[in-house]
């Protein structure tokens, strides 16, 4: 008999880091915030060698880099970054797990759930 743990660690895919390479794209959606805050924010991570370089996008014209940001990938697949996207403090943390990233993005006004795909 077999038993898992529900407390599993998240696992990378096989070969690591450098598995991440590629593009991922996704959005963060609102969690908390102001009236100032939008609903939902496009990002796009393009990883190399275990760096991430990110970009997120403005909410109103989705093709508009509005900030870039550089972060490295940890062995285990966690990944923080400190951005300041129109002069605001912002906080990006999470995992990569196989073919997704989850996290959070965090500043004093607006929080969110991060959420990137690979893209095929």
């Amino acid at each position: 008999m077999t038993v898992l743990s529900a407390c599993a660690e998240p696992r990378l895919p096989p070969g690591g880091v450098a598995a991440l390479d590629g593009l991922w794209e996704g959005q963060s959606a609102l969690t908390y915030g102001t009236r100032s805050c939008a609903e939902m924010v496009p990002y796009v991570f393009n990883i190399r060698a275990g760096t991430v370089y990110g970009e997120i996008h403005n909410p109103r014209r989705p093709t508009e880099v509005m900030t870039k940001f550089e972060a490295f990938i940890e062995t285990d697949g966690r990944m923080l970054a400190s951005v300041r996207p129109a002069g605001e403090p912002l906080l990006i943390q999470g995992r990569f797990v196989n073919d997704n990233f989850v996290g959070e993005t965090k500043s004093e006004t607006c929080n969110g759930r991060l959420a990137l795909r690979r893209r095929s």
